[in-house]
Parts: C-alpha cells; structure tokens; sequence
C-alpha cells in the first residue's frame, strides 16, 4: 500500500488497453535478428494472455539463475547436482510458452498472407515458429528434455543455457524463399504489416472489439500502389491512428487531419 492506495504493478497494465504499433525500426521483424521475432510474440500473446505473461517473466527468472549456476559448474562441478531443480522449472514454464507460441502463429499465418495478398498477389506468405529443439511435434515437454540432456556438456562448457524459447525464431517466407534474406526492402516492410495487422485482427478477435492501432511513417518505402492498398485494408478498421512528415492523398478515405508545428496542434478543415 502506498498513501493509502494499492500499488499496481507495471504487468497488471499489459493488455488493459490493447493497441498495436508499428513503427518505423519494426521493419526488424522481417530483417533484424531473432530478438525481434520473440518480442513480436512476447508483446501480443502477453495482451490476451495473463498466464502466458506470468510464465514468460517466471521463464526469465529461472533463465538468469540457471546461467549463473552454469557459469558456477563452467568453473567447478560442484553444483552439478542443482541444475535438475532448474531443468524442472525451465520446462515447465518453457513448455507452456512454446504451445502458445505455436498457437499463436497458426491463428496469424492465414490472416497476415491475406494481408500480404494486399500488397503483391503474385507472392504467398508463410509463416512457420520454429523452436530450438529438435523433432518437435506434439510434445514439447518431451523434446525439452531431451535436448536439455544433449546439450548438458556444451551448456556447462559455455556457461549459457542454449535450449529453451528464449532461443527460437520465426520463419518468414515468399514463394518458399526467405523474406529476411531475400525479399526488397519493400517486401520485409509488407510482411512486417501483414504481421501486425493479422496480430490485432486476432487481439480484436479475442477481445470481443477493435484494438487501437498507431502507426508511425507508415509510408516509408512504399511505393503509391502499396500505399494505396493498405489504406484500402484499414478502411473501415476503428480506432487508426497515423502520424507522417509528409503529405499523404487520402483518396476521399473519410480521415481527420491535424497539423502538429512548434508544439501546436491544429485540426485542417476538409
């Protein structure tokens, strides 16, 4: 309690207002490292789900110790016996966060390559979780463990914990070809909306209402076709916000404008 009120943790926030952003460095979705991939679905499972949220900061927990008792054993075994009651908690939690992970993907894929269709019919989007465990099919309990007895040697000989969902990635691809390491710029920036866009369609879903959508240069390389197009996808959306540097034909879309200069906020009149 504090001044008599109760103190409300910054968790007990996420999802109270459901919203998705993109912004410009999102673009590293579709070209940045594997980081990104899970703080995509870090960040929009957390929104709908509560226990997915308390196994991910429980998850980092267990991860921070269990590397600091792997560093302990790198330098003398003698907490060798330890690591299975943070084995035991590694799994638990990853395993629950990796079923979500994966169900979270299937309900997204056929939505954001139907947003992809948006932007170039003449490419298919697919979109697959890929885990860090091997031979991975309906039990992923079973999988974790075993490849956290693989990797037991390599894991003290590194001092690191190299399984688990703080490893895994997603796959992007158009017409079977990597986007990260073959698609334009143009088309990672497509398939990072796509992304997006099919993430609040699902958050609306689950909600029961539009989520808030806030988008920032939202035309930074897209040609006037694309641009064009997804206006057309957001028609009709809800709650759209965008914010841009430069002047943007809204096709007689029913918008409001307002000009932000020297601090001032002013509405243009259609």
């Amino acid at each position: 309690m504090v001044n008599g009120h109760r103190t409300i943790k910054q968790n007990e926030l996420v999802g109270a207002a459901a919203a998705v952003f993109v912004l410009p460095e999102d673009i590293e979705l579709t070209a940045g490292p594997s980081s990104y991939h899970r703080q995509f679905l870090d960040l929009y499972i957390s929104q709908f789900s509560r226990r997915y949220l308390d196994d991910l900061i429980a998850y980092r927990k267990v991860l921070l110790q269990r590397n600091k008792l792997l560093k302990d054993i790198s330098r003398s075994p003698d907490g060798v016996s330890q690591l299975a009651a943070w084995d035991n908690l590694l799994i638990e939690h990853g395993t629950r966060i990796t079923n979500e992970r994966q169900d979270f993907v299937r309900s997204i894929a056929d939505t954001a390559q139907r947003y992809y269709s948006h932007f170039d019919k003449s490419f298919e989007l697919i979109i697959q979780y890929k885990p860090k465990i091997e031979a991975i099919q309906t039990d992923v309990k079973a999988a974790l463990e075993s490849q956290l007895d693989i990797y037991r040697t390599r894991e003290i000989r590194a001092g690191l914990t190299l399984i688990g969902p703080h490893r895994d990635r997603l796959e992007m691809d158009l017409n079977g070809k990597s986007a990260r390491h073959y698609g334009s710029r143009g088309q990672k920036r497509c398939v990072m909306l796509a992304m997006k866009l099919a993430a609040a369609d699902l958050l609306s879903e689950i909600k029961g209402e539009k989520v808030i959508l806030i988008l920032d240069e939202i035309f930074a390389e897209l040609d006037n076709v694309k641009s064009v197009a997804l206006m057309e996808a957001l028609a009709g959306y809800g709650q759209v916000f965008m914010a841009t540097a430069g002047e943007y034909d809204f096709h007689d879309m029913p918008v409001k404008k307002f000009y932000v200069n020297d601090g001032k906020i002013k509405e243009v009149q259609p």
